[in-house]
């Protein structure tokens, strides 16, 4: 994908945000980060506290589930393809995949988007909002995806909610709802910090071992 087309994208999510954010009773907005996913893991390899849905081998993929990082459509752009050491996904006859103890944030790679995929946040036992694969089609593909027959958006993104929640369910009413996280990457900030901490422990060490 060009940086035109994304930036084109980006911007598309950005306000979908924003009029998301707008309205009352929807007190959480998304945003579509990009469609690459590096370095995924399931959700408890990443540190997320989960109960029920299924992982699954992460080198299946068939007619009931894709592997997160392999889905492609034209105008989503290519994804990376690369390794992903196992998903978690929900399913009409399983039970649902339910994410605890989010602090307003939740990023995730949403593979294979299908319109009958659902998630719902909550802040404590209060619903606070909810969103479909409709809902990220609408933003990627542009106006009249909610009029797309097919339930396989034939993509994967790289989603980012904000709010005010404390947990996330997510549903499937048909197949599957494939997901994996990517490991939180330290901020330049964070490592800029560590750095200093580092040199000063080391000059530290060395000026009292030329004292002694």
């Amino acid at each position: 994908m060009n940086f035109k087309n994304f930036a084109t994208i980006a911007g598309l999510a950005t306000g979908a945000a924003v009029a998301l954010a707008a309205m009352p009773a929807q007190a959480v907005s998304f945003t579509v980060e990009g469609y690459e996913c590096p370095t995924c893991v399931n959700f408890d390899d990443a540190g997320l506290t989960t109960v029920g849905g299924s992982v699954v081998n992460p080198s299946v993929s068939n007619a009931a589930h894709k592997t997160p990082g392999t889905d492609v459509n034209a105008a989503a752009g290519d994804t990376s393809n690369a390794p992903v050491s196992s998903f978690s996904f929900a399913t009409k006859e399983g039970t649902p995949l339910e994410v605890f103890g989010l602090e307003g944030v939740f990023e995730f790679f949403w593979g294979s988007v299908d319109n009958y995929n659902v998630i719902t946040f909550f802040n404590g036992d209060t619903a606070v909002g909810s969103f479909t694969g409709v809902d990220i089609a609408d933003v990627v593909l542009g106006l009249g995806a909610t009029t797309k027959g097919a339930g396989n958006y034939n993509f994967d993104a790289l989603v980012k909610f904000t709010g005010d929640f404390t947990k996330a369910t997510l549903t499937s009413t048909n197949i599957a709802f494939e997901v994996a996280a990517a490991p939180a990457v330290p901020e330049p900030a964070s490592i800029l910090g560590l750095a200093l901490v580092g040199l000063i422990g080391g000059s530290v060490v060395k000026r009292r071992s030329q004292e002694a």
